[in-house]
């Protein structure tokens, strides 16, 4: 076809008329498609419309500048224009296009074809709002992790997994090992240089295992570039690409030389325990290590318990047996419980022990192990159950004895009392006697004062002779035997003691004294009485002397 003297391709004509072929294809892309002519829309598929939220009708024969941002509209016209002229230059450009509720960001491929005879431009737009959100989001994200990585204090180093070179490592190197970091990245030095050499061949293997393994960690010692000797935990993972592919090998290298001091010292501690410290396995309840106090306890080696040859749960008492697994069974929900059971040691001797059990976690809050304390407390059980019987035995006597026993508070405050002081003081029950004070009972308070102060003195009193009177007014005289009961710091807690009635035993000892004094009086008058008798007969036969004597004379 010719048309003013120029050949025209009539499928260029067609296309540009909205040939039936074409605009099938068109309309099934799902980028939108429009081409632009002399400046204006000549063609335009529906997902074009979609983009700019504009009908068809609106958007054909309209100015493409219209849908462009007053701050993007100069240089896209630019581009355009070039694009149209000039070989060789960018075939794509971003810029925002402005549409009814907001703007959208944009990417529209360009390729210059001809329309009727004359250059037009024929894009492909594309709605990269959501993308470039999610690019800025994930280049966010990057350059906060980045910051994260390079404000921490451990090392983060990742490897290449073909030759083992640095791929990136972050400025806490310098710290640990004592070079710059700049000698990482140039390929200067690698972190295997300072691997101490009695730990380089578990390295290099825990390091080649790494692929197969996927995640590993390991306990190592380096040597920093001045020269000081620091242990390190080496925690290495894979890092995968999309298609499965390794990508790169991550590893995060921790100075654990403190915590490893820490840690030594606390072995230390644990060696010298009287107490057996023994961790096991969550997954299949095997001994993971354990003090050398079990051979004491147990009566066998330490070393056969971590060979597996020996576990705990071997030497307990066939009746504690089943309380004992439920007790270990149970632990992971309580996270921390006791327990006293009987276990027979290797010389067949019964022992009681208590065990305090705890669950370990992890980093990442997974069950790491399980701890526990195994304790002999076979002398304190045997004291308790004698304290027991004492005890029981002290109560029995409590209650029993003829004698008023009682217990007060510093203040006199009844604490208890047995039923022989209840009949003597007068009190119906107990609960009534608990709510009273012995101060009333005391017939003279002076008494009481004299008792206390000889107690907080001696620590006790023995015999100690007071008046108490009871709720009906009877006075009784009574022997009183009293302790203090002191706690740790040496205050009193309160006074237990053991009052006897001594009322008939002074009144009988009263009446044999006055018996005596009567008696010794009787003696004393007789003699006199007799003394008298005699002198008067001695008088008689004197005075008939005398008379004799008389008559003679006269």
């Amino acid at each position: 076809m010719e048309t003013d003297g120029t050949v025209v391709d009539e499928k260029e004509i067609a296309f540009c008329d909205g040939d039936i072929g074409y605009s099938g294809i068109v309309e099934h892309i799902n980028d939108g498609v429009v081409i632009i002519k002399h400046g204006r829309i000549v063609l335009a598929n529906k997902a074009f419309c979609e983009i700019c939220r504009k009908p068809l009708g609106e958007v054909l024969e309209s100015e493409f500048s219209e849908l462009i941002a007053p701050w993007d509209s100069e240089a896209v016209g630019t581009f355009l224009t070039e694009r149209t002229t000039t070989d060789g230059l960018p075939d794509r450009i971003e810029f925002n296009m402005m549409r009814p509720g907001g703007e959208a960001l944009v990417e529209m491929k360009v390729n210059t074809v001809q329309c009727a005879g004359t250059p037009a431009i024929l894009g492909a737009i594309t709605d990269i709002t959501e993308r470039r959100k999610t690019r800025l989001e994930l280049q966010r994200m990057k350059d906060r992790m980045e910051s994260i990585i390079h404000s921490m204090n451990d090392v983060v180093v990742s490897f290449s997994p073909k030759d083992q070179s640095i791929l990136a490592i972050n400025p806490s190197a310098e710290a640990l090992f004592g070079v710059p970091v700049r000698d990482f990245s140039s390929g200067k030095k690698h972190v295997m240089d300072f691997v101490h050499p009695w730990d380089k061949e578990k390295v290099n293997q825990f390091y080649l295992s790494l692929p197969d393994n996927e995640f590993a960690e390991l306990e190592y010692r380096i040597i920093s570039n001045n020269k000081v000797v620091k242990w390190v935990l080496d925690e290495g993972r894979v890092v995968y690409a999309e298609k499965g592919r390794v990508r790169r090998l991550d590893h995060v290298i921790r100075d654990i030389t403190e915590e490893k001091t820490i840690k030594d010292r606390l072995a230390s501690i644990l060696d010298s325990m009287n107490d057996v410290v023994v961790s096991i396995s969550p997954k299949d309840h095997s001994v993971l290590g354990i003090n050398p106090s079990a051979e004491a306890l147990y009566g066998i080696p330490v070393r056969d318990f971590g060979r597996g040859k020996k576990h705990v749960m071997d030497f307990v008492h066939p009746r504690d047996l089943e309380k004992v697994k439920e007790f270990y069974a149970s632990l992971p929900e309580h996270e921390f419980a006791e327990l006293e059971y009987r276990i027979i040691s290797n010389n067949k001797a019964v022992k009681w022990v208590l065990d305090q059990g705890r669950v370990v976690y992890g980093v990442n809050g997974r069950l790491r192990r399980f701890d526990h304390v195994i304790r002999d407390i076979t002398e304190e059980k045997r004291a308790l159950d004698a304290l027991k019987q004492s005890e029981e035995k002290y109560r029995s006597f409590f209650e029993t004895t003829n004698d008023m026993a009682y217990a007060v508070t510093s203040d006199g405050v009844f604490l208890d009392i047995n039923e022989a002081g209840l009949k003597l003081l007068g009190f119906k029950t107990k609960e009534d006697a608990l709510r009273r004070n012995i101060k009333e009972t005391y017939l003279d308070p002076s008494e009481r004062e004299e008792l206390l102060a000889e107690m907080r003195e001696k620590g006790y009193v023995a015999d100690k002779r007071v008046r108490l009177k009871n709720r009906a007014g009877e006075v009784f005289e009574m022997a009183i035997t009293a302790r203090a009961k002191l706690n740790d710091a040496g205050e009193i807690l309160y006074y237990e003691g053991l009052a006897h009635n001594i009322t008939k035993a002074m009144e009988d000892q009263r009446n044999r004294v006055l018996r005596n004094a009567a008696g010794g009086m009787c003696h004393y008058l007789n003699t006199h009485l007799a003394a008298l008798l005699v002198s008067r007969e001695c008088m008689k036969e004197d005075i008939k002397t005398l008379d004799e004597l008389a008559q003679l004379v006269a």
